[in-house]
């Protein structure tokens, strides 16, 4: 009976000093394409009043977008969907009803001179410790109904892009 108190206090002692060890240690920090992320979702709310969170099928979206990054950080345009009013990568679905719903990516900073790439986001710490979400201005006077943002690490650099969708009325047959 003793050897097996002892078992049982030694057993004791070993679970809870354990347990005692895991609550200790510190969050892992933020990748820059974590922050970068949060950011952009950030700012939206902040322009928006509004409190959205990063949407999962919006992220996944731009995340499949980011994947098509070249080594020079470039995309190729021709496998983007673009809307013929805008000219951006966007989704587009007539809702049948006299509204449009619109799924727009943002996920260039400019094109290529000969017009055939989008050059992706890059992000840079010097780049986000710059960025504010309070000088955010609103894409349009109507609010996005969900935004999702996504970030990718290629050759060793960190690009982000973010999408954001809402219904709009329109006439697609005009």
């Amino acid at each position: 009976m003793k050897k097996m108190k002892r078992l049982v206090a030694i057993l004791l002692a070993s679970v809870l000093a354990l347990a005692m060890l895991t609550a200790c240690g510190e969050e892992a920090p933020q990748s820059l394409g974590q922050r970068a992320e949060n950011l952009m979702i950030e700012s939206f709310n902040k322009a928006y009043d509004t409190t959205y969170q990063n949407d999962a099928d919006l992220k996944n979206k731009v995340g499949a977008m980011l994947n098509q990054i070249d080594e020079n950080g470039e995309i190729d345009i021709a496998s983007l969907k673009k809307s013929k009013i805008y000219g951006l990568p966007c989704d587009v679905v007539d809702n049948k009803d006299g509204t449009g719903t619109f799924t727009v990516y943002v996920i260039a900073q400019g094109i290529n001179a000969d017009k055939t790439k989008y050059k992706a986001i890059e992000v840079t710490e010097e780049l986000l410790s710059q960025a504010n979400a309070n000088n955010v201005n609103k894409i349009s006077s109507q609010k996005p109904e969900a935004v999702g943002a996504a970030s990718i690490v290629k050759n060793g650099k960190t690009y982000v892009g973010v999408a954001y969708r809402m219904t709009v009325k329109t006439n697609f047959n005009a």
